[in-house]
């Protein structure tokens, strides 16, 4: 992998029809990275700190020469961003170039779909997009409400290796991934560590000071915040615990933590919405996004370890076989 400053490249070579395809995103996500390794496509990863108009016109920019450099004959973008979604569908249009969007919950309905502008904005992507990835036929029965084209293809299991064992504080040890979004029920999430018992510590990732209310001072003694961590680092964390947690209050929003829970082979608690539970289907409890909803997920996960242990590493196996049977149809509808 290349790196400069504000930007990540992933070098690969062209399609096997020898058109020139290359993937362009505003933020450094998971999922992009593996679907264009999986589809041999160069990712270009622009980002730039500062003010919102600053930094829109720095990868503004960085994003017109990029494709006036490499004239795709197929341009990937990753939606989030609504502007770099935009300049995707300008760039098709005054090209005559194909354009595909790998559209997350929020590249769908962004801010929940209540800025109307902002629906119209989506409306208009969708319509002049070739094809629209979406991860749930929710999502895909929206695009095509839409006058658009959606394909549905859930995020590869990443490519991830357990990390160098962690010496943790609890007899047990719960993980929870957070990034203390809007959408994230962290503070019933440290009601429940108080519920389960002092010998059950719950680590608690992600930047917590973005979090309004929420002091080290004032945790219960079994909730330890790590602050965002390093790659190697978090890793590493994933691996030491005895069960992953990630939980969202959206509807139609599949988790990374859940994913990597997989791909590790870990035991995972997440929230009981139809879009999780219709997907991760086993190795897995599913908890009602309240203190008790929560703290009776990991009584029941911890009390299940093992049997859980040995699902998930089944699961592990039924999920990339059927991925990669999607996958099979997804390069054939996007012409790739």
């Amino acid at each position: 992998m290349l790196q400069m400053p504000g930007l990540m490249v992933v070098p690969q070579g062209r399609m096997k029809s020898g058109k020139r395809a290359i993937w362009i995103s505003w933020e450094d996500h998971r999922r992009t990275t593996e679907l264009c390794g999986a589809l041999g496509v160069p990712l270009y990863t622009f980002t730039s700190k500062g003010s919102r108009i600053s930094r829109y016109v720095v990868l503004t920019v960085r994003t017109v020469l990029k494709l006036m450099e490499e004239r795709p004959d197929l341009l990937f973008v990753q939606n989030p961003s609504l502007a770099l979604s935009l300049l995707g569908v300008f760039y098709k249009l005054a090209f005559g170039k194909r354009l595909i969007v790998d559209a997350h919950t929020s590249g769908v309905f962004p801010f929940d779909g209540k800025s109307a502008l902002l629906n119209l904005v989506c409306r208009y992507i969708h319509r002049k997009s070739d094809l629209t990835i979406v991860t749930t036929s929710s999502l895909k029965d929206a695009v095509e409400r839409n006058r658009g084209m959606g394909f549905v293809l859930q995020d590869r299991l990443p490519g991830i290796s357990p990390g160098k064992a962690i010496k943790l504080k609890g007899a047990k040890n719960i993980l929870y991934i957070c990034s203390f979004s809007w959408d994230e029920p962290y503070n019933e999430v440290i009601e429940a560590a108080s519920r389960v018992g002092s010998g059950v510590c719950v680590y608690i990732t992600g930047n917590y000071r973005k979090a309004p209310g929420i002091r080290r001072e004032a945790l219960p003694e079994n909730v330890v915040l790590t602050g965002f961590l390093p790659e190697e680092e978090y890793l590493g964390l994933l691996s030491s615990a005895d069960v992953l947690v990630d939980l969202t209050t959206r509807e139609d929003c599949l988790l990374c933590g859940a994913y990597e829970a997989v791909a590790l082979g870990k035991p995972f608690i997440i929230s009981k919405t139809l879009a999780l539970m219709e997907y991760f289907t086993s190795g897995c409890v599913y908890a009602g996004n309240t203190a008790e909803g929560i703290a009776e997920a990991i009584r029941a996960a911890l009390s299940t370890q093992e049997e859980l242990e040995e699902e998930v590493k089944e699961f592990r196996e039924e999920l990339r076989s059927s991925w990669e049977e999607k996958f099979t149809d997804f390069k054939k509808n996007a012409g790739v």
